[in-house]
């Protein structure tokens, strides 16, 4: 019994990692038409910038580094007219009367006599017409309701550890 403490706070540490390993996200309806906007949207990996660092006491230095990322960026049109920033890639959400489709980044879309026709990375070409499209969507992650939520479950999770780990 004496080491059932320490599975338990395994357990909790192996759940908490898989939630954060998810992140949050936002799903933002834009027009129909607003979708072919997102033709060619990138995020990519320009360059490395390296930090150098020197401690005094032990005399040792050390080297980091980062990505530097560049993304696109596209100004889509939201269905009450407000302007809608959609940086790097996103899906797209097609909602219509004979259900929900779901298209992974890369997409490509066009309009065609009254048709949205759009392909992702999950499927090839589909065709819709626009009047049957009820609702279309992005999915863009959001770093700040991610970071309150990791925050939120670090701290929530600490508690019971430090409440168990004293036991």
């Amino acid at each position: 019994m004496r080491h059932s403490w320490k599975i338990k706070a395994l357990s909790l540490l192996l759940f908490a990692s898989t939630l954060f390993s998810y992140g949050c996200y936002d799903i933002v309806a834009i027009k129909p038409t607003e979708i072919t906007k997102l033709n060619n949207t990138y995020s990519v990996q320009v360059g490395t910038s390296y930090s150098t660092s020197y401690n005094t006491s032990t005399k040792t230095t050390t080297t980091n580094s980062s990505p530097i990322m560049a993304h696109s960026v596209r100004h889509l049109e939201r269905p009450d007219g407000r302007t809608l920033q959609v940086t790097g890639k996103t899906p797209v959400i097609i909602t219509t009367n004979q259900g929900k489709y779901t298209f992974t980044h890369p997409t490509i879309s066009r309009l065609n006599d009254g048709n949205l026709i759009i392909a992702g990375s999950n499927r090839g070409y589909v065709s819709f017409p626009l009047e049957s499209i009820q609702k279309a969507e992005v999915k863009m992650y959001n770093a700040g309701k991610t970071l309150l939520t990791s925050t939120l479950l670090s701290v929530l999770l600490c508690v019971p550890l430090f409440i168990m780990a004293g036991k």
